[in-house]
């Protein structure tokens, strides 16, 4: 039975009682209302019938009209009341009837009365007394009949009345069983389950989060049953999770508070309303105080030193007002009376919108700050060495530097006179040994600079495809001598002009190319490049140096870019050089914003590849092109160099073929002759003699370029490898001039040039080295210059004192005697006013802030020593 339903018929129940009893009381009220109106009708007509007998004999003694009325309209009365107590259908319809009969023939007898009255005779007069009788009677019965009805009224009253009692009696006895079946029913439907809820809520409310009523009915209580046992198993998962929480809670309590020792951390917490501190053992322990000691926040605060309390007290009421933590570091001075340093860390804790508590941690960071003091003494200490080293490398730049640029000037100057083959191979010697010597001091002034961070990088224009056409050129002779193929690779896709430092650039790919010749004895090296992704911002330029030399093992390849270090010490035992190299091509990597990386195996070779950014420049205008697309065949045995020789024809707008030997050649120039014929001389080599002159003698009625790796082979009809865009350009047009003359052309020698670069102008050179001037002097004049020399620069600025207008151009050694290069340059500037007279600091330095003392001091330009005379002479 559901709740719901045993309520509902609960109610009825009750309401069915209520109705009941209200039934029985209207019931009752109706017999009531009905029997008293009988009663009453009952009472009228007794009354009534004694009236008419009463009127009945006055009128038979005295025969009074009065009475006569009267007695017609209670008669009338009587006869209204008989009627209706006959319509209520209480009494025996005969019993009523028989009364209205009687009733009824009393006017008739009365009439007749009254018509015997009339006459005074016997016969009237016992006439009179017979009908008087006979009303009296038949009144008498009407009157008796009245009495009787009241009588049969009252009987039916106690019979109806003893009817309700009995039916009450049943009623109520019925409505009671009803109530103890459905209090039986509510008892053990809904009191049992309600007690069985009460007994589980009094288990949890003990703290069994097990107890569950275990009620499974589909009514009210057993869904109140249900819900109950679900909370009560999400209480007891809560609880779990709770008590799981609260475990892992004191096991990160306990860490916390371990950690906090170790790393000598506290922490506390502060009541803003009551001021109450709680402070953990380890903040105890940092303020020296007992742990069984309590403090007040005021005792605490009082123990900073004043300025640092002063620092606290505004964080903590800002905190409390705004909400803003701090981070201090404050001076404690302990009851032991010991200095400390503490760094406090604090913020505001907010319920409803306001700060309730203040919490935070504090450390004892003195060994901290004593560690911090005497690192600072140490940087400055380092600082000093740094500036000891650079005045150290300043010195040794000049020291070396300076009798370097004489025997480089020297050796210039000879090399220009007539000299016998010996002689000239022992000069040759000599200029080698000093570039060596040149590059190993710029490599160690370069790693000085980086290191020291003075190496500025600059942004100019600059054409990559260029760049590396001009490296491959400069290698070319190198890589013949040890008979090592040296490939160019570029991609069609490298911009024409980029923005960056093409001096860096170039520095980084000739050591990496310069060692893959080095450490290569046969095969060939490749310097490729290409764009990592041409559509993004900036450009990304990836260079690749391969060789098939003697590779790197692998445990050595995480420390060659470490300064002073090679693959192994018999390397350098082998192979020479400094080991500062790539150490040097990482660091300009990194300052330009990319990155090199390596791949190598012993005996196969290395694979060096460098990816830098670079901004676009807006283009340079493109190379001249032939008016019409030329037809090209090119042949060479050289898969590398084809696909590299082919690239740059595509690049110029050639449409070129490619063939690997030399039948394949003949066969194509029997079907349709090409408009130039490119063809590495090595393709010749393998034919007969008969073979090869027939081939030549077809190539002999063809514009042809020869293509060869020898040093002197430049000039009209032929192109030494590798090729750039300039020298296959001008190779292939000059064999379109000269066709159908003599394919075999002298090479050109390089002679002295007879333009003069200076004619006439006037140089004053002022350097405290003789030799220098020496060679300076001989360098300019021979390209005619007129130079007059200066022993110092007190010496220069009188020179100039006393001829303003006698030079066009200085050249200022910085470090000399008297007066050093940048004070005479000033005195040039503010003493004499000579701001438009171009001068040149000639110095050794190499540091950038050095040279920039150079500028500051007035100077145009630098050049550094030992100088390159062909480009001393280029300088503005």
């Amino acid at each position: 039975m559901r709740l719901r339903p045993a309520l509902m018929t609960c109610v009825i129940a009750a309401l069915a009682v209520v109705g009941t009893r209200l039934t029985t009381i209207a019931i009752e009220r109706q017999f009531s209302a009905r029997n008293e109106a009988q009663r009453e009708v009952v009472e009228v007509i007794a009354r009534d019938a004694a009236s008419l007998l009463v009127l009945t004999q006055d009128y038979g003694l005295h025969q009074n009209e009065r009475a006569a009325r009267q007695w017609a309209l209670v008669h009338e009365r009587l006869t209204q009341a008989l009627a209706d107590y006959a319509a209520a259908g209480t009494a025996s319809a005969e019993e009523v009837d028989d009364l209205q009969d009687t009733a009824r023939s009393l006017p008739q007898i009365f009439a007749a009365l009254r018509s015997a009255t009339a006459k005074n005779d016997l016969d009237a007069l016992a006439r009179r007394e017979t009908l008087t009788d006979q009303l009296v009677n038949d009144t008498r019965r009407v009157s008796d009949g009245a009495f009787e009805l009241s009588r049969a009224l009252a009987e039916t009253r106690r019979r109806d009345a003893e009817r309700q009692r009995w039916l009450a009696v049943a009623t109520q006895t019925t409505l009671l069983m009803l109530a103890l079946v459905l209090a039986g029913l509510l008892l053990r439907r809904v009191l049992g389950p309600i007690d069985r809820l009460r007994r589980v809520a009094q288990a949890v409310e003990g703290g069994n989060l097990a107890a569950r009523s275990g009620l499974q009915s589909a009514d009210e209580l057993g869904q109140l049953s249900q819900a109950l046992d679900t909370m009560t198993g999400a209480l007891q998962q809560r609880d779990a999770a709770l008590r799981d929480s609260n475990r892992q809670l004191a096991r990160n309590e306990a860490f916390l508070t371990r950690a906090g020792q170790m790393a000598g951390v506290g922490g506390w917490e502060i009541d803003v309303a009551s001021g109450q501190l709680s402070w953990t053992a380890q903040a105890h322990a940092i303020h020296d105080v007992p742990p069984g000691q309590e403090l007040d926040t005021e005792a605490v605060l009082r123990g900073f030193m004043p300025e640092s309390e002063q620092r606290l007290r505004e964080a903590m009421a800002r905190a409390e007002q705004t909400g803003e933590g701090w981070d201090l570091e404050l001076e404690l001075l302990t009851p032991g009376g010991e200095l400390r340093w503490l760094h406090s860390v604090g913020a505001a804790e907010r319920e409803d919108g306001h700060v309730v508590r203040l919490v935070g941690a504090v450390q004892d960071v003195t060994e901290r700050r004593a560690a911090a003091d005497a690192l600072r003494r140490a940087i400055q200490v380092a600082d000093a060495a740094s500036a000891a080293k650079s005045d150290f490398l300043a010195n040794m730049s000049h020291e070396i530097r300076t009798p370097m640029n004489a025997v480089m000037g020297l050796s210039f100057l000879l090399e220009r006179t007539p000299l016998d083959p010996a002689q000239r191979d022992l000069l040759d010697k000599i200029s080698g040994a000093s570039r060596s010597l040149l590059d190993v001091i710029n490599a160690v002034l370069d790693l000085s600079k980086i290191e020291a961070g003075e190496m500025a990088l600059e942004v100019a224009p600059f054409d990559p495809r260029a760049l590396l056409q001009d490296i491959a050129s400069l290698f070319q002779p190198q890589a013949e001598a040890k008979g090592v193929t040296l490939v160019l690779d570029l991609a069609d896709e490298l911009p024409p002009l980029l923005l960056g430092d093409a001096a860096r650039l170039r520095q980084i790919v000739n050591n990496l190319v310069s060692n893959a010749i080095k450490f290569t004895a046969e095969g060939q090296v490749r310097l490729a490049a290409r764009c990592a992704d041409a559509a993004a911002q900036p450009v990304t330029l990836e260079f690749a140096i391969e060789d098939s030399g003697i590779g790197i093992p692998a445990d050595a390849l995480s420390r060659i870019f470490t300064p002073f270090t090679q693959a192994d010490s018999s390397t350098s035992r082998r192979y020479g050089g400094t080991g500062l190299g790539l150490s040097i091509v990482r660091q300009l990597c990194e300052l330009m914003g990319g990155q090199v990386g390596v791949s190598s195996s012993p005996g196969a070779g290395t694979r060096f590849v460098v990816r830098l950014p670079f901004d676009p420049a807006e283009p340079a205008l493109g190379t001249a092109r032939p008016a019409r697309p030329l037809s090209l065949l090119l042949a060479s045995d050289d898969d590398a160099q084809r696909e590299a020789l082919k690239r740059l024809c595509v690049d110029l707008g050639w449409q070129t073929e490619a063939v690997a030997d030399a039948a394949v050649l003949r066969e194509r120039l029997d079907v349709a002759p090409a408009d130039v014929v490119l063809l590495d001389h090595r393709l010749l080599q393998p034919l007969n003699p008969a073979d090869r002159q027939q081939l030549q003698t077809r190539l002999a009625a063809l514009p042809c370029v020869l293509m060869s790796r020898a040093s002197g082979s430049g000039g009209a009809g032929r192109l030494r490898l590798p090729a750039d865009v300039s020298s296959l350009f001008d190779a292939v047009h000059a064999a379109l001039a000269e066709r159908g003359a003599a394919q075999s052309l002298l090479a050109s020698a390089r002679g002295a040039s007879a333009v003069q670069l200076l004619p006439g102008v006037r140089v004053l050179v002022a350097d405290d080295s003789s030799i220098n001037l020496e060679v300076a002097q001989r360098i300019l004049e021979q390209e005619g210059a007129q130079v007059t020399l200066a022993q110092d620069g007190a010496d220069a600025v009188a020179r100039l004192r006393a001829e303003p207008e006698g030079f066009d151009a200085v050249l200022m050694d910085v470090q000399m005697p008297v007066l050093d290069g940048l004070a005479a340059a000033r005195a040039i500037r503010t003493e004499l006013g000579l701001a438009a007279l171009p001068i040149l600091a000639l110095t050794a330095g190499a540091l950038l802030s050095e040279r920039q003392r150079a500028l500051d001091a007035g100077m145009n330009g630098f050049v550094s020593k030992p100088f390159d005379p062909a480009g001393l002479v280029l300088l503005p």
